[in-house]
Parts: structure tokens; sequence; C-alpha cells
């Protein structure tokens, strides 16, 4: 389904969905894309749609007796098209890993607030460096962006949103049941709680190259029935740009979504099921300093 405010929620797929990990001058012990990394940074990149991602963040480390270490680190991303945000705070400490809050804001979708923890595991040589993952994620959609975006896509002229809300069983066009209802009136979805695991993994081929991966999976157990799942490749250049260090990737991700059991106004039985999958593909630069 290709109507965008239906599309946008394979944006639930995934709130761990990853950002660009930085990297650091100061610590060479964590790879670029180790998200224990706490230089700051500053990146831009775009996808297939022509979305421009903005990126920014940073950190501080602290060494403790005992020998143990932590991680602080803060990364804010926005979406100039779409207005989407993600603020994504996460501690690392040596002794028991790492926890985090990742809050996304999806414009006329939702918002969505995720807590987790992350185990990093690497091996002795740490050419393979493993990030497994469970979260909590409580979604509040927005209801009302909702309603109204399905509203207007029954204009007969808009022929993808026309085509979405055909395939959830109403007719469009004027006089259609669904413009009868009138705007904010026809889908109802509840909060929902969800639990989620993931893997990232980073693969260092040499000094230069490196491999990013992650799989993510989860399923709601409250309130709006909801599956999510996430693919995504990184391919990344680690290069020195005078005394600073910048990262070229391109990445490759896949999101998909199912919503069972919907409600809706005018119709006795809920919608079994509503899936789709989005692939998108970008490229980008990312400074260190």
């Amino acid at each position: 389904m290709k109507y965008s405010k239906i599309v946008k929620l394979s944006t639930l797929a995934l709130c761990l969905s990853t950002a660009f990990s930085s990297s650091v001058l100061a610590e060479e012990k964590y790879h670029d894309a180790d998200p224990r990394n706490s230089s700051f940074r500053g990146g831009i990149g775009t996808d297939d749609r022509g979305e421009i991602k903005l990126v920014t963040g940073g950190g501080f480390s602290n060494e403790w007796s005992g020998g143990a270490n932590t991680q602080t680190n803060v990364l804010l991303e926005y979406y100039t098209q779409t207005e989407n945000a993600r603020l994504r705070v996460i501690h690392f400490d040596s002794r028991f890993g790492g926890a985090y809050v990742d809050l996304n804001h999806v414009e006329d979708v939702m918002n969505m607030s995720t807590v987790g923890y992350m185990l990093p595991l690497e091996t002795n040589d740490k050419k393979l460096m493993f990030f497994p993952s469970v979260n909590y994620t409580y979604v509040n959609f927005d209801n009302d962006a909702i309603n109204d975006g399905i509203y207007d896509a029954t204009n007969p002229t808009n022929s993808a949103g026309a085509n979405a809300i055909q395939e959830l069983g109403f007719a469009t066009g004027t006089g259609s049941n669904v413009s009868a209802m009138g705007a904010g009136d026809l889908i109802d979805f509840e909060d929902a709680h969800a639990a989620s695991v993931s893997l990232y993994g980073v693969k260092p081929w040499n000094d230069t190259h490196y491999t990013v991966f992650q799989l993510a999976a989860g399923s709601s157990y409250s309130g709006q029935e909801m599956q999510f799942g996430n693919a995504l490749f990184i391919q990344g250049m680690r290069t020195k740009l005078k005394d600073n260090v910048l990262n070229i990737y391109f990445e490759a991700k896949y999101d998909h979504f199912a919503f069972e059991n919907i409600d809706v106004n005018g119709m006795d039985a809920p919608i079994d099921r509503v899936a789709g999958g989005e692939a998108t593909y970008s490229v980008g630069f990312d400074f260190r300093f």
C-alpha cells in the first residue's frame, strides 16, 4: 500500500533501526560503528525518495577504579521532508552492558518511546562485534491525523490513496461510505505496549572498510495488536579529512509491519489484518571531530 500515511506505519519497524554510529579519535579501542563510541559528530544522508536526514550527537566517557569504564552518548536525527525526529540516549558500563532510552516522533502517525538493555559481545581480536538487545516500546498513535489522511485519500483524484482505502474494503469518491463518516471517525488505533529483540553486528574488514548489520523483530502484548520487523545492512568506508575522520556509507533497509483486529466505524467486525513492507536505500556522510 503506497498511501503515505499508512506506509509511514512501517516506521514501527523499528525504534532500534540503527542510526549510523559514531567514532572517536581519542578512543581508538572502539570501532567507528561501535555504539559505545562517544565522539562528537555531524552527518547528512539521503534516501532513494529524496528524504534528507540530518544527524548530530556526542558524549563522554569515564575511567573508574578497578578497570571499569563508562560511555554516555546522545544522538539526534531529523528528517527534513517528513519532519520525523529521533532522540536516543544510551549509557554503557563495562560491568553490566548498556541501557538506553529511544524517543521517535513520526509526523501525523505516532510517537514511540523505547527503553532497552544492550549487551556488548566481541571476539578477542575485535574482528567481529555483536550487540544483542531486549526492548520495551510504548506506541501512542495520532488517530486524528491518521484519519484525516485516510479521509483525504478518498478523493477520486488521489489514485494511490484511493487504492489503499479500497484494499481495506471501502468504496471511495464522493458519497462513499468513507466520505460520509467524516474525517477523524474511521479507524481507532489503541495505544500499544510492545516487546522486541534485536541483534546489531559490526564486521571490520580492515582499517578503512567495515560492514554493519541488524535484525530485529517485535510484537505487541497489550493494546493494538501488531507485529514488526527490520533488516538493515550498512557498508561503510572510513577516511581522513585533514585531522578528522569522515565516514562514507551505503545503507539498505527493509521494514515490515502488520496490524490485526483494527476497529473501524461503520463495520460490524474489525479488519482482520493489514500488512506491508518498505525497502529504502540511502547514502551519506558522517563527520567525526
